[in-house]
């Protein structure tokens, strides 16, 4: 496996290049905010990061994505020093691939900007077979292609560019799900919202104002959250599928602490249903509601 990392900083290194327009345009001013935005890290931190990353990548994935927070950490220190992020992100089918794209970049408030590629004259197109995105923070922009490589591992190959270095050595191979966000078992879900029925208006409701999912509401959804458990949140989007995204992508990921994941138990019209355990003595107990057959929705 090491050969093929080897043969991947050898092959990839170039496909990762910045690939943004060199004009200054709206990328260009984009990258100068990026550079001034960086955060002054302490270089202890920096090459604690690095070195966690590099052990990681050495490791081949021992320890399972979703509960290495160590490098999860590590990338967002990483991410906070760099004036720019450079993924390359290689996945044997396209729908891996682009999720995974979109999870690194919300997790790690990168720019977001369009994916080349992934259509012909606005029809989507897809790809059969091994894929690679290359992803710059510069501008936001993202190219799929096909991948003809069959040696080319899959994982997302991490380039922060911190300070003025661009030592492409400095890349790192990491799991594809290292940002995946724990999903709802599907009997769960169905009790969670199975009670929510039964409940009715004893369910907790949080509903945003004009300033939407604002820090301020935001903090205040999470002091209601914890006190109840379960939540049921009025968006104010105007249509379900713009309700589904503002859940998932920002309200969710913001409510979510260490082992205790924030969950979109169900989506209706505006109205979110959000799930997430406490910290302390448990309100809704899921446990129980799970043994319970006539809590299962859809059994």
């Amino acid at each position: 496996m090491r050969a093929q990392l080897l043969f991947l900083n050898a092959a990839l290194l170039p496909r990762i290049r910045c690939h943004c327009p060199k004009s200054r345009s709206a990328a260009t001013k984009r990258a100068l905010k990026l550079r001034l935005a960086a955060v002054d890290i302490p270089t202890t931190e920096i090459v604690d990061a690095a070195e966690l990353l590099r052990l990681r990548d050495k490791q081949c994935g021992c320890c399972p994505p979703t509960e290495d927070d160590e490098c999860r950490d590590a990338v967002r220190t990483l991410v906070a020093a760099s004036r720019e992020v450079r993924l390359g992100i290689a996945a044997p089918q396209q729908s891996d691939a682009v999720k995974a794209l979109k999870e690194w970049v919300q997790a790690l408030e990168l720019t977001k900007g369009l994916l080349h590629g992934a259509d012909v004259d606005g029809k989507p197109l897809e790809i059969i077979g091994n894929v690679f995105i290359k992803y710059a923070s510069a501008c936001g922009s993202a190219n799929l292609r096909k991948d003809t490589d069959d040696r080319t591992p899959p994982g997302v190959l991490f380039y922060p560019l911190v300070g003025e270095e661009d030592d492409a050595s400095k890349q790192y191979l990491l799991p594809l799900e290292l940002f995946s966000r724990p999903s709802l078992p599907g009997k769960d879900s169905r009790a969670l919202r199975a009670h929510a029925v039964r409940a009715g208006p004893d369910v907790a409701r949080f509903e945003f104002g004009r300033d939407g999912a604002s820090p301020g509401a935001l903090a205040e959804l999470d002091a209601v959250l914890e006190s109840f458990e379960l939540v049921k949140l009025k968006t104010g989007a105007g249509k379900k599928k713009l309700a589904r995204a503002l859940a998932e992508n920002e309200v969710a990921p913001f409510l979510d602490r260490p082992g205790r994941p924030c969950y979109v138990a169900q989506v209706v019209g505006h109205t979110a249903l959000l799930y997430r355990r406490r910290d302390g003595a448990v309100v809704v107990d899921l446990e129980a509601l799970r043994r319970d057959p006539g809590m299962d929705l859809l059994a």
